[in-house]
């Protein structure tokens, strides 16, 4: 490993240490007031995401600095089936909407989502799949390694919410953070485009956590769970179908 991507590696990784620990801080425990203590955990966040951006900076990386090519429509047809994913099943299954208020903190909710999201994406898209691209860029595939691998981070990453969340449902975020993290990895390499994914990674928290909670609630059903499932294997196939197309396209 060489010096670069031995420097990479540790910045992402105190970076890391240092969003798990706000995302696991209780804020709530010491601000009883709760529209103050979302927007404590906002700012806190939003000062972090400075700090990210400003150690990106600083890498100075060619991968994913400069896009000179357009993203392929055909490569957005996941998010959106993915981020409308629970809306169309509620309609499936016929859930009423329930009746809600938009409060103070559901907006400030709202630009957490946003925030978070794209810590996220600097951490995982651009200095994790950064490292991994540079450790397997010898191998065959190196790419498809490098974006699984570093979806399989992202994903684990969400183990944190084990702690006071029910099981089945972090189980289930496992899996569709890990699918997600792939198609968003794919747009990355693809692209050498930080833009796409996090506007991706935004709309998907927004529509399918923030907005969707929001308006519904439902029960997450076996039936739930295996539509997901088959949802998310048929956005990946779609996503490595459209890859080997424009792969053999460049090499044609």
């Amino acid at each position: 490993m060489d010096k670069t991507n031995k420097n990479l590696l540790i910045t992402f990784l105190y970076l890391l240490c240092f969003y798990l620990a706000i995302c696991l801080f209780p804020f709530s425990r010491y601000i009883q007031l709760e529209w103050l203590s979302s927007l404590i955990d906002l700012l806190v966040r939003t000062i972090f995401l400075i700090w990210v951006f400003i150690e990106v900076k600083r890498s100075k990386l060619p991968f994913l600095i400069k896009n000179n090519r357009k993203t392929s429509y055909l490569f957005l047809i996941p998010f959106v089936i993915c981020f409308l994913s629970n809306f169309i099943w509620a309609f499936l299954s016929k859930a009423e909407p329930i009746s809600n208020t938009a409060g103070g903190v559901f907006y400030i909710d709202l630009i957490t989502v946003i925030v978070s999201a794209s810590i996220e994406e600097l951490l995982f898209r651009f200095l994790l799949l950064s490292f991994f691209l540079n450790l397997f860029k010898n191998k065959k595939r190196g790419e498809i390694i490098a974006v699984l691998l570093t979806a399989l981070s992202f994903s684990l990453m969400h183990c944190i919410n084990f702690y006071g969340n029910p099981p089945l449902a972090v189980v289930s975020q496992l899996g569709y953070t890990l699918i997600l993290g792939f198609i968003l990895g794919i747009l990355s390499v693809k692209y050498d485009n930080l833009i796409t994914p996090i506007i991706g990674h935004c709309l998907y928290n927004i529509f399918n956590m923030t907005l969707f909670t929001f308006f519904f609630q439902i029960d997450y059903s076996l039936e739930y769970y295996i539509y997901s499932i088959v949802l998310g294997v048929v956005a990946v196939l779609y996503s490595l179908v459209i890859y080997n197309i424009r792969m053999n396209k460049e090499k044609n």
